[in-house]
């Protein structure tokens, strides 16, 4: 078969640039692939056709992501192997940095990028999807955590931990921890925490503090944020606004470090900044998503007007301007959780076997789809839509676990974007709210994504004063819905649930609960429990009276085992004093 007219062009070009070869050779050559009107010879009217293709080369179809990979608890990974399922390859920075070059075939506009890292001898390991990319546009991702389950475990029994810098967080009234953040503030990393005190440990705190761990031979003191701030901070929150990392706090204050801040302020790890004019009503969460247009610090709480912007109980800060979400909400807004139902790529999956034609969200007789990376899910959990066809079942499957991150909100709103479906629990997508199955009856208070085990991938989880979800009754204060049905963790919490965490305490991934109960299920828990996907289970003899109000993982160390933070205004753990903050993990370092 003679070569393709473009064949014989690109050979001829090839070869009128190979000088070195014998000129017999390059004659022959030329009536094989130079004679491009086939006439028997190699002329001006060949010439002509060449030039009639000169120019630029085709470019490929490139679109650029980035994010930073980091270690269960906020370390950055340096010199971690990042890819994607579509191709390409790079490294992270020395902060973590890193921005992939992904190849896009026709029609692809998701990506699934891999991290992956080796710390003495423990590969580490983790993903997440890339949504919306367009070639010679840049898409950020935010965090890739990358984790090595079951490589770390503790040797001996876990237990409450000597506390937090003694006395732990003192001074004024209503003393209470109500938010922690892991932060690297050009020091390493560090644990810092906010709520209303005016001491922690021996140190003057306004209200927020730095708790220096033990690195390096370092003794751990607590130090102040600057002159801090003058009232209560329910939230911390990490987030580049372009200008580097930083920390968010927010809350029910008007100054931070002795200058105006309605309700949050910046920290740069030397002094405080407002964000534009702020909030007019206290802010109760912080959280970053990318909504298509770039990353953003999300707010929710009690106010309505955002930088003078009319914004209800939701707004978004992009660095320099505050804008509202989809019409907000009709009441408080207390939790704020980007996340995606969509599982680990791999399972029963194998992309050779998955069609490429036809849409997911469209019953046809052809096995898979054209979006490789939805088959690939979909596939995980049903196999016939990629070896039989892809029917109504695959199809909702793919509606419900191929949508891409997005911001779960609760608060005490019944409705978001003015859905009544939206009943105090919704998500965000950049363009449209959704709801869950009818929502839940009363407050939420906290969101988590967690993967319990069932077969179903990750489930959304949310926690509060609730006693029903959907249709479903005695639910007690927190409820599971796996992206079609509402369902109970065993009998539930006995009081107000105000914070949930999924953590690794050594011994694999469980959802951590905080709050004013009891008991979890039919197990003593005082205000801090643990779920496995099947049980519950209490912490120690748990926390003396008063409420837990926020959770954080603790690492400095990838290789050590991460302990658990608990905060709130409980003033002991165990037998040990320890003032509204406790740490539980492993005695071995």
């Amino acid at each position: 078969m003679r070569p393709t007219l473009i064949q014989r062009l690109a050979m001829a070009i090839s070869l009128a640039a190979s000088l070195v070869l014998p000129a017999t050779v390059l004659a022959q050559a030329n009536c094989d692939v130079a004679d491009f009107n086939q006439d028997g010879e190699v002329n001006g009217a060949d010439l002509t056709i060449l030039l009639g293709y000169w120019g630029p080369c085709p470019v490929p179809s490139i679109a650029t992501v980035t994010g930073v990979v980091r270690f269960e608890g906020g370390v950055a990974v340096a010199n971690a192997s990042v890819t994607s399922d579509l191709g390409g390859s790079t490294t992270s920075g020395a902060d973590g940095s890193f921005a992939l070059q992904v190849p896009l075939a026709p029609g692809a506009t998701r990506a699934t990028i891999f991290a992956v890292t080796s710390v003495s001898g423990f590969n580490f390991q983790g993903f997440r999807m890339a949504d919306g990319l367009l070639a010679g546009t840049t898409t950020a991702i935010g965090t890739i955590s990358v984790s090595a389950e079951g490589a770390r475990s503790c040797p001996d029994a876990l237990a409450w931990l000597p506390g937090i810098g003694s006395p732990g967080i003192t001074g004024g009234t209503n003393i209470r921890v109500g938010a922690m953040a892991m932060w690297n503030d050009g020091s390493g990393q560090k644990l810092f925490v906010g709520g209303t005190f005016t001491h922690a440990g021996s140190t003057a705190a306004s209200s927020i503090a730095r708790w220096n761990a033990t690195t390096g031979g370092s003794t751990p003191a607590w130090t102040a944020l600057g002159s801090g701030i003058n009232g209560t901070v329910w939230a911390l929150e990490v987030f580049n606004d372009g200008t580097g990392s930083a920390l968010y706090a927010a809350g029910a204050f008007t100054q931070a470090g002795g200058a105006p801040a309605s309700r949050i302020a910046k920290w740069n790890g030397s002094t405080w900044s407002p964000l534009g004019s702020g909030l007019d009503g206290t802010v109760h969460a912080l959280e970053v998503f990318d909504d298509g247009t770039g990353p953003k610090l999300y707010a929710g709480g009690e106010f309505t007007t955002a930088g003078g912007v009319n914004a209800k109980y939701i707004a978004a800060w992009n660095g320099t301007t505050w804008s509202a979400v989809g019409g907000g909400t009709n009441n408080t807004v207390y939790a704020l959780e980007v996340g995606s139902f969509a599982p680990a790529p791999g399972g029963n999956c194998i992309f050779s076997s998955c069609g490429s034609t036809g849409s997911c969200t469209t019953v046809h007789s052809t096995p898979g789809c054209s979006d490789a990376t939805c088959c690939c899910i979909v596939c995980i959990y049903d196999p016939n839509c990629c070896s039989v066809s892809w029917d109504a079942a695959c199809v909702s499957l793919a509606q419900r676990r191929c949508g891409g991150p997005r911001l779960f909100v609760g608060g005490a709103f019944t409705s978001a974007g003015g859905s009544a479906d939206n009943r105090r629990i919704a998500s965000w997508n950049g363009t449209s709210w959704s709801g869950f199955g009818g929502g839940v009856n009363n407050t939420v208070y906290s969101i988590a994504l967690f993967d319990d085990g069932s077969g179903v991938g990750p489930c959304l989880f949310v926690g509060g004063d609730f006693t029903s979800a959907g249709n479903l009754t005695k639910v007690n204060r927190i409820a599971r819905w796996d992206t079609q049905n509402w369902s109970t963790l065993g009998s539930g919490l006995s009081s107000t649930c105000e914070a949930l965490l999924v953590h690794d305490d050594g011994s694999g991934k469980a959802l951590y609960a905080a709050g004013s109960f009891g008991t979890a299920g039919d197990v003593a828990a005082p205000r801090v429990a643990r779920w496995n996907g099947a049980a519950w289970s209490g912490l120690g003899v748990g926390l003396s009276e008063g409420t837990s109000y926020a959770l954080q993982t603790y690492a400095v160390d990838p290789i050590a085992v991460p302990s658990l933070v608990v905060g709130g205004t409980f003033t002991n753990s165990g037998k040990s004093v320890q003032s509204r903050i406790a740490r539980w993990g492993c005695p071995t370092p």
